[in-house]
């Protein structure tokens, strides 16, 4: 779990427990849904349940239940986005992250997966506009730092690869690709 603030937490990760312990979960969040159908939490919890069960169409019903419920709600189209992307729907995982950036000008997450998203997708000044927002926000966000460097060197702007590769060792000292993109910019 990743504590965030606000009294608002995500899970870091979507591991799949026993097949056991994930059905008494679902049951356990599927009942609490039906006693109270308007709780944005517990669709989420059940959502992320759902996920990690790889039931993906209840996954999607209760993300978009929750939707209906909470349109303006950070967590939800956070949570929203990231699954999404997991499953391969990049439009919409691209769409919930901005909103979720429009929502909280001030969190370091969605911008940060949306500066992931770009620059997988090679589309490097995007890319660099989100993890920008991140490094301003928080600016010894290694991965951030590192991020940045590949897509300026993607880019070709060397220099800023450069002070972004050196920025991210600054912030975790043992980082080897970012060493190693220094090392492949002084070739």
């Amino acid at each position: 779990m990743l504590f965030i603030g606000a009294g608002i937490t995500v899970q870091r990760s979507l591991s799949v427990p026993a097949a056991s312990e994930a059905r008494s979960e679902i049951g356990s969040l599927k009942r609490a849904v039906r006693r109270d159908p308007r709780d944005v939490k517990l669709r989420i919890d059940l959502a992320r349940s759902l996920y990690r069960a790889r039931d993906m169409d209840d996954t999607l019903e209760q993300l978009r239940q929750a939707s209906r419920l909470d349109p303006e709600s950070w967590e939800v189209n956070f949570v929203s986005g990231t699954i999404y992307y997991q499953l391969g729907r990049t439009s919409g995982a691209i769409a919930r992250l901005e909103k979720a950036v429009a929502l909280d000008p001030e969190d370091e997450l969605a911008p940060y997966r949306l500066g992931k998203i770009f620059l997988d997708s090679r589309e490097n000044k995007a890319a660099i506009k989100y993890l920008l927002k991140v490094v301003k926000l928080r600016p010894g966000h290694g991965d951030a730092q590192y991020y940045l460097g590949r897509a300026y060197e993607s880019e070709g702007e060397v220099a800023r690869a450069a002070k972004h590769y050196a920025e991210a060792l600054s912030a975790a000292p043992s980082m080897a690709a970012a060493e190693r993109g220094l090392a492949r910019l002084a070739e």
